[in-house]
This record gives structure tokens, sequence and C-alpha cells, in this order.
């Protein structure tokens, strides 16, 4: 382990508390300004443009109360997983969480009453129309097996 190490992880979490919420975390002193704010628009872009895509009829709902949700969410929650695809499945614990009449009006709207937070059910219920194109699709992907 080297010497330097706690350091280092110490400037990580400095970093990247001010990435997610420069209102509240000091910026690193090592670090220019400007610097920062490339990694801030790109990180919180990346993510707004996940979630538009995942969420774009609630979006659309909330209009102007969007982009201070998806900050709030970039700057409070921490993930429980790496994975970038799960990324909605945290967006809706978040809700569950810190912002329960949206949350309620994604239940109310889009979810059948049986679906548990990781969406599984929604998805299914969702998707059941699309079931045979998805599979015709499947199939012309795949590589015919040779014969043996």
């Amino acid at each position: 382990m080297c010497a330097k190490e706690p350091n280092f992880i110490a400037r990580q979490y400095a970093f990247t508390a001010f990435v997610r919420d420069p209102m509240n975390a000091p910026a690193p002193a090592d670090v220019p300004r400007a610097r920062l704010q490339v990694y801030r628009e790109l990180f919180h872009k990346n993510i707004d443009n996940s979630l538009s895509a995942c969420f774009p009829v609630l979006k659309a709902i909330l209009g102007d109360e969007w982009d201070p949700l998806v900050q709030d969410f970039f700057a409070r929650h921490r993930a429980h997983t790496p994975i970038y695809r799960k990324l909605p499945r945290e967006f809706l614990a978040y809700l569950q969480q810190h912002h329960r009449r949206v949350y309620a009006l994604i239940r109310k709207r889009f979810m059948p009453p049986e679906a548990s937070l990781d969406g599984r059910a929604m998805i299914r219920t969702k998707l059941e129309p699309f079931q045979p194109r998805y599979e015709a699709l499947r199939a012309q992907r795949r590589p015919a097996k040779p014969a043996r």
C-alpha cells in the first residue's frame, strides 16, 4: 500500500463532491476552476440525457421542475451500483425516498399495481406487445448454427 493513497482518496472525494454539488462542497484548490466546470457539465449532462431518455413523459409533465430534480438526484443520491444501465432504477429509488409526490405520479400513471421498484413487472407489461418483433429481430442477428 502506498503511503500517499489516503491523500489521493481524499482528493478524489473532494473532487467528486464538488462535481456533484458545487453549491455545498468547496472546490479542490489544486484543480483549475475551468477544468472542474468541464467535468461537472459532462457528468451532469450525461446523467440528464440518460434520465431524459428513460423518463421522457415525466420530464414533459414536470417541465421546469425537471432540471432541479435531476440536479438534486446528482447531488444527493448515492447509487448502489456502478452499472450505468441501472441508473433509471436508482432514480426511482431516489424519487421514492426524497420526492414522494413525483414517485406517486409515476406509480399511478405508468406502473401496474404489482410492479416492484426494480421495474421487471412494469417492463414485462409494457413490452409484451413487442415481444414477437423482438424475437424476430433477435433471430436475425444470431448466426445460423452449423449442422453437425
